[in-house]
């Protein structure tokens, strides 16, 4: 699949001023919108629109949920701190592009102070934490406040 980014092309024309902020992008994807509810749930919400500190998500798409055991899914759902906990494993402070990640294999400090690894082959990226390995099926969705890269499963 091609990683180029698309989230802009969701967007209604005139929704952003400048540059649309993750939470635009993620907003108005319909693919992407058990996160968006998950978020909401987890009031997270404000953390996707702020300005104060770059950040990079790592966004699973609905299908990503779907491939989740029912039990766990339910599991997620009704308790607040793990919700939370899984979401922000898949945020990290700073803007990375993925041409700024090195070759390899790097460590990455997630908004839940988990440590994930972020692993650069020369055709694909892929996220690996205690939760799983996911990759990156679409890079570098810009915003005002980040990147937003979607991958393929919940990690």
């Amino acid at each position: 699949p091609s990683l180029a980014p698309t989230l802009h092309t969701y967007v209604p024309p005139g929704v952003c001023e400048i540059q649309c902020s993750i939470l635009d992008l993620l907003a108005f994807n319909p693919k992407l919108s058990t996160f968006v509810s998950m978020v909401k749930a987890a009031r997270l919400l404000p953390l996707l629109s702020a300005t104060e500190d770059p950040m990079t998500v790592f966004v699973p798409t609905n299908y990503a949920f779907e491939l989740l055991p029912p039990a766990k899914f339910e599991a997620l759902l009704s308790d607040p701190t793990a919700l939370k906990a899984i979401l922000l494993r898949h945020m990290t402070r700073g803007a990375f592009a993925s041409a700024d990640l090195p070759t390899g294999t790097a460590s990455v400090v997630t908004g839940a102070g988990e440590t994930v690894l972020v692993t650069r082959y020369p055709t694909e990226i892929s996220v690996t934490s205690l939760g799983g390995t996911s990759r990156l099926i679409e890079a570098d969705n810009e915003a005002s406040n980040g990147i937003v890269h979607v991958v393929d499963k919940v990690f």
